[in-house]
């Protein structure tokens, strides 16, 4: 089997993104997207060439799929009764309490599949955002103090004794933003938070938060960790579970007069 993305197959769907064989997902939606609002012809661009765009990235996520499928299947996971849980997470250290819930409130645990999309700060950022809670903090007093010490000098001091204050004060701005970063970070790896016993069973993608594309993109990337559990369920980064969940969602199913129910 050829390695994720790089099938021959997929040259001419690669090409048609200007794309060399093999680009990563993250690299492949980004250019996907640029080139959508390019061709729209609503935006000035051809009917044929967004129909180009549109089937070639359609093949290339399609090959992603099968081959993030196949990784992940095997005889346990498509077993009659298996649950696979997908659960999107934007920047959400709730997710923690939902994962370990989801296990330690299962009647059957061992049949219960996670699939996790986890979109968060990934990198440390090279200048003071609005990114963290403390930071920010930090960042107001400095601001407001520097407005004081303006209104103190009666309007005298001029804009370079303004900034030369204001940079005195980013190193530890910075430090205090790469710490919540590291924080961050961490909260966002299943290592720290999934249960010994249970880390087998869930599947993760971490996302950058500045690609999110909203909830229902986020819903599609977890939903793309299924590997033919029986039963697919979504929820929130911040759900809380009853006891015997698992069994009581299963025996509501299978109370539904339909093959199919809604």
């Amino acid at each position: 089997r050829e390695a994720k993305g790089f099938d021959p197959a997929l040259a001419r769907h690669y090409a048609a993104l200007g794309l060399p064989l093999g680009s990563g997902a993250a690299v492949v939606r980004a250019k996907y997207l640029e080139l959508l609002l390019e061709e729209l012809p609503s935006n000035g661009g051809d009917q044929e060439d967004l129909e180009r765009v549109l089937s070639a990235y359609e093949a290339i996520a399609s090959s992603f799929a099968q081959h993030q499928r196949s990784t992940y299947r095997t005889a346990a996971t498509v077993a009659a009764g298996t649950i696979f849980v997908a659960i999107p997470v934007y920047r959400d250290q709730d997710v923690a309490e939902t994962v370990r819930g989801l296990y330690e409130s299962a009647s059957e645990p061992g049949r219960v599949f996670c699939g996790l999309a986890l979109q968060y700060v990934r990198a440390r950022p090279t200048e003071v955002t609005r990114l963290f809670p403390k930071t920010n903090r930090l960042t107001a007093e400095v601001e407001n103090e520097a407005v004081r010490a303006l209104q103190a000098s009666g309007g005298e001091m001029d804009e370079a004794q303004i900034q030369q204050y204001l940079d005195s004060n980013k190193k530890g701005q910075m430090d205090l933003q790469g710490k919540e970063q590291q924080e961050e970070a961490r909260r966002h790896s299943p290592k720290a938070f999934v249960p010994a016993a249970y880390q087998a069973n869930v599947r993760e993608i971490h996302l950058d938060h500045a690609a999110a594309e909203g909830p229902s993109y986020a819903r599609h990337v977890a939903e793309g960790l299924w590997a033919g559990e029986q039963y697919i369920l979504h929820v929130d980064a911040h759900t809380c579970f009853a006891e015997g969940w698992d069994s009581a969602l299963i025996s509501q199913l299978e109370q539904c007069p339909s093959e199919k129910p809604v």
